[in-house]
């Protein structure tokens, strides 16, 4: 009825119901899946880069730290070794037995120690800052300090080292499977351009009561090969 519509299946004249599903021909699932599976190895190998990019930062702060600190170390020690030195001279300056330029020269190399601590201890703070902040922590919480670094790698091989940084490298895991995925979505492309075949099952209902059933094989025919060949 115009005047009054109506969806009710039992009060239309008619009431088609339909369920279509496309059939992928010519490998085309295959391809899909494929692209979808090395998108997410590339995936899980850019974490894995991160990871490994976050651990060389952790340990670049951590060193230098630990640098600073025996930089800031020697540097009293130097400091203290200068004092007895200063002391010395100005007690034999006192007693007529040296120059006094030996001592003013003595407290021109502590003023100059002064300051290069003043340096170390800005830089010590900046590097516990540093590793902090890749640890996501606050500085406070870094208590003690650290005594020694991670003992060197003996093997001095470089070309084992640049073997295994391509076949280990996670950067490069990641760039060959977003290559492998290229790939895949460039053959699906090409398969893109051949045609397509839908199946479907509709059931017609008259009242309420199904009528009729039918089939449909419908193909879908790529005619814009332009926008099909901009996809390669």
């Amino acid at each position: 009825d115009k005047r009054k519509p109506n969806l009710n299946p039992g009060k239309v004249g008619s009431m088609q119901y339909t369920l279509s599903q496309e059939l992928p021909l010519w490998g085309k699932r295959d391809l899909k899946a494929r692209a979808a599976q090395a998108s997410a190895d590339a995936a899980d190998r850019t974490v894995t880069a991160t990871r490994a990019q976050l651990r060389a930062e952790i340990r670049q702060a951590y060193a230098q730290w630990y640098r600073t600190l025996q930089g800031l170390r020697i540097n009293e020690e130097q400091a203290s070794l200068l004092k007895q030195m200063e002391a010395s001279a100005s007690q034999r300056y006192a007693l007529g037995k040296a120059p006094q330029s030996e001592a003013l020269r003595l407290q021109m190399e502590l003023s100059m120690l002064a300051n290069e601590a003043l340096v170390l201890q800005n830089d010590v703070r900046q590097a516990m800052a540093a590793l902090a902040s890749w640890l996501d922590v606050e500085p406070a919480s870094l208590t003690g300090q650290p005594r020694q670094l991670p003992a060197p790698v003996t093997d001095t091989d470089p070309a084992r080292w640049i073997e295994e940084a391509q076949n280990r490298n996670p950067e490069l895991a990641a760039a060959r499977k977003d290559i492998e995925a290229a790939s895949a979505k460039l053959d699906l492309a090409k398969l893109n351009s051949l045609p397509g075949l839908n199946v479907g099952v509709s059931a017609n209902q008259m009242g309420n009561r199904i009528g009729s059933y039918g089939l449909m094989l419908e193909f879908s025919i790529p005619l814009q090969q332009g926008a099909k060949n901009a996809e390669k």
